[in-house]
């Protein structure tokens, strides 16, 4: 039950807050990154620390984001990206055409089929193309 409402009453963090987060951390690393294949190169989405009572999370909470955490913003993709003919058509606009993630949007992901690692400070996850479920709005309307 307490699980409940911790989760219930998480400050709420706009995905803009989010994504400025994101990029500050990896700032001057991801220029020198360079992805290679269809993969797709995010940045875990891990919930701030304190509720809206000022209760701090707990490391646990935190890290479980890092290692269980299935939304992430993507940071690049691969020069074969979303370009087979299994994954061209993946995702498309409203109109039916090829709309694949793009740098900056937030996506769900399987976290059995990836790459993880650090990227300074930020828990990051190579990714095929194929395994990038579903582009979303918010990293926190997920869990």
């Amino acid at each position: 039950m307490s699980a409940l409402i911790s989760r219930a009453v998480l400050v709420q963090q706009t995905p803009q807050d989010a994504a400025e987060l994101i990029y500050s951390e990896v700032a001057g690393l991801i220029d020198n990154l360079h992805v290679g294949g269809a993969d797709v190169l995010v940045a875990v989405f891990t919930r701030i620390g304190r509720s809206k009572g000022g209760v701090l999370l707990s490391d646990r909470t935190t890290d479980e984001d890092n290692y269980q955490g299935v939304s992430a913003m993507v940071l690049k993709l691969g020069p074969y990206a979303y370009q087979s003919d299994k994954t061209k058509r993946w995702f498309v606009d409203k109109d039916g055409e090829p709309r694949p993630p793009r740098p900056g949007d937030w996506v769900l992901f399987d976290t059995k089929n990836n790459f993880p690692f650090k990227l300074g400070a930020r828990t990051c996850r190579l990714i095929n193309d194929q395994y990038v479920m579903a582009i979303i709005d918010r990293p926190d309307m997920v869990a």
